[in-house]
């Protein structure tokens, strides 16, 4: 190989590699919440508000309480925009929360919402009415199960 072309070799290297950690970085440092104002949510026309539409915890992070719409960091609920919705898979693979708190003002969420959390020991469900969506693998079904707990606290 002559050194020009050693040279752009290495050069086309370095750049890929860059991009890489590049993105890397930016895909592990997304916020831990994000929030998405919805109006007509799923099949339910008369359902509109925020949806949780996901959730990436830290080490830190032992309790989920989905409420309110929360800054970025998760620490102030503004208590004005309330959470009516979780969409599918907004928590993912979580490895740290133990407990998941479901605030009243949430009244749908998908089966899925909540997938493969490894550490979940309790829920905690405030709802007057709640609307879970049923999920089969051979087909995506529009039914709903509806829930009306007071209030109730499940191990697992």
């Amino acid at each position: 190989m002559k050194t020009w072309q050693t040279l752009v070799f290495i050069l086309a290297l370095i750049v890929f590699v860059s991009v890489s950690v590049t993105i890397s970085l930016i895909s592990i440092s997304r916020p831990p919440y994000a929030f998405d104002e919805k109006t007509e949510i799923g099949s339910d026309e008369s359902l509109s508000g925020w949806i949780l539409t996901s959730f990436n915890g830290n080490a830190a992070t032992k309790t989920l309480t989905i409420d309110y719409v929360r800054t970025k960091d998760g620490k102030e609920p503004d208590k004005t925009r309330p959470v009516v919705a979780v969409k599918a898979y907004a928590v993912n693979a979580d490895e740290y929360v133990e407990e998941l708190v479901i605030g009243p003002s949430v009244q749908r969420m998908e089966e899925t919402s909540f997938y493969n959390m490894k550490k979940l020991t309790a829920s905690v469900l405030a709802h007057t009415v709640m609307k879970i969506r049923k999920h089969r693998q051979s087909d995506i079904s529009t039914d709903f199960i509806t829930v009306k707990p007071v209030m109730i606290y499940l191990e697992f």
